[in-house]
């Protein structure tokens, strides 16, 4: 049984712009008088616990959601906007945007530190007494190693499904100033990556965290989210429907409970970051959206698009929770003479808990994407009535009816199509919608983003820049970083993925 259990999130050393290049500097880089070396820093599984804290403190959980939300079709400006998430609503990404050296950094700075405490526990003792604690710690950092590099090559390898493709420096050692880490292949970091994984479910089998640590049924989530993105349907259902039978879809009232950060054991959450025990660690993530509160009154920076909103039926618990109820919602806001002031669609998906407005925790893992999961599988098995089942269930869930029929699918494009649009209505303002188009693209009908040209105007960022044909090379893969380019030898302009050059 999953109970929720709460640390602060110490950071061990300050992240850096380029992670490659970048060290802590403590005992395992210089030596000087006084200075604590390794055999000080790690003594005990206390010792090992405090700087699993610190892997977890530098893993940026909004990066996607703050890239996402402004790049793809989840949001519109807001009334109360100045300006902020123009140029990612109008594509631009160069290697000087600041989206691509977050990721890149953040990710090798978890795997840094990660790989900095992997090293370190060779000097602690392993006990009977402390043998659990100390495989649950060493369990984590693993798969913290592991979930970095995936996210990196998900958003810089060129073809996560061509293991002799272009992708990127594996970091599985503690890095030295002026090193040089050149990209290696894809399939070099799913080496890695499922080395990783493997460790981590040996030494976190049967393990039970909490919701806000990852353990043995994060792990299988992960996997079934790993799985999929290679396109081993087979292993991706399997592990989503293990996930599956442990953890029950929420009904309205427990979705509505968890948007305030309050959970019901073995009920949706499978892992959530905890951005509230410390509000200033964390950060804001609905501070994306409202510069005050979640309300009309909040300030608005970016609302949710109508051409999301208006997918939602009236009885969707999500139409209710993600746009406030103070918002002003015209029944045909392209009639309006001032439709920028006459449908304001505030985002309510990050109101903030625990006394802290806007400030919420991630759900990087819900049961729900499990269900999604399971639909791809059994759309390229051929059973295009399962897969219609599957996404009926998450439906139903969010519309508060288990007699609704599921649809009907006339094809696999039709199938894809209700994946991608079933994903985008759930996972919204989570993250997902950039890579599920870059995945999807192709089985899909799926041409443009789709976006409605009145709500492009209010960027004022021109008709060419409304909506992106999904076969752009900027739906391919993110620039490498011109930090990255310029300090790490091994690196060079030659070495830029595609369009970026």
């Amino acid at each position: 049984m999953k109970k929720r259990i709460l640390v602060r999130k110490i950071g061990l050393c300050v992240a850096a712009a380029t992670a490659l290049l970048w060290s802590c500097e403590d005992a395992t880089d210089i030596i000087q008088d006084g200075e604590l070396n390794p055999g000080a820093i790690y003594e005990t599984v206390d010792d090992m616990r405090l700087a699993l804290n610190g892997v977890y403190a530098v893993y940026n959980d909004q990066n996607e959601i703050r890239f996402t939300a402004p790049f793809t079709d989840e949001i519109s400006r807001g009334v109360d906007n100045g300006g902020q998430g123009r140029d990612t609503y109008a594509y631009v990404l160069d290697p000087t945007s600041g989206f691509g050296n977050s990721f890149w950094a953040s990710n090798y700075n978890t795997a840094n530190e990660a790989t900095r405490l992997i090293e370190g526990s060779e000097l602690v003792e392993r006990t009977d007494a402390n043998g659990a604690e100390y495989d649950q710690i060493l369990g984590q950092a693993f798969a913290l190693r592991s979930i970095a590099h995936f996210n990196l090559i998900k958003f810089f390898g060129i073809d996560i499904n061509d293991p002799s493709s272009t992708g990127v420096p594996n970091l599985d050692f503690i890095p030295v100033p002026n090193g040089s880490y050149p990209r290696l292949t894809v399939g070099d970091n799913i080496t890695l990556i499922e080395s990783d994984l493997s460790q981590a479910q040996d030494l976190l089998d049967g393990a039970d965290l909490g919701v806000t640590f990852i353990d043995d049924q994060v792990l299988t989530a992960y996997e079934a989210r790993l799985a999929v993105y290679l396109e081993d349907y087979t292993r991706a259902e399997t592990a989503a429907d293990a996930v599956i039978s442990q953890v029950a879809l929420a009904n309205q009232s427990q979705y509505d409970a968890l948007h305030n950060d309050i959970y019901e054991d073995d009920v949706e959450v499978i892992w959530t970051y905890d951005n509230t025990q410390s509000a200033g660690q964390g950060g804001s993530i609905g501070n994306l959206y409202n510069n005050v509160s979640s309300d009309i009154g909040g300030a608005p920076i970016l609302e949710m698009s109508r051409n999301v909103f208006d997918k939602y039926e009236d009885d969707d618990i999500r139409k209710n929770i993600f746009v406030d109820p103070t918002s002003i919602i015209s029944p045909d806001f392209q009639s309006e003479s001032d439709p920028f002031n006459s449908d304001i669609l505030v985002v309510n998906k990050y109101p903030g808990s625990n006394g802290f407005l806007l400030v919420n925790d991630i759900k990087l893992y819900r049961v729900s994407e499990m269900y999604l999961i399971k639909a791809e599988a059994r759309i390229n098995a051929g059973d295009l009535n399962g897969a219609a089942e599957a996404i009926a269930a998450v439906t139903r869930a969010r519309r508060g009816d288990n007699t609704l029929p599921a649809d009907s699918y006339g094809s696999p494009t039709q199938a894809w199509d209700a994946v991608l649009e079933a994903r985008q209505l759930e996972l919204w303002g989570e993250g997902h919608r950039y890579l599920d188009i870059k995945r999807l693209r192709d089985k899909s009908s799926i041409t443009d983003l789709g976006r409605i040209d009145l709500e492009c105007s209010f960027f004022n960022v021109g008709s060419n820049n409304c909506n992106l044909e999904v076969d752009n090379y900027r739906f391919d893969t993110l620039p490498i970083p011109i930090a990255e380019l310029n300090g790490n030898d091994a690196i060079d302009q030659g070495d830029q993925n595609p369009g970026y050059n």
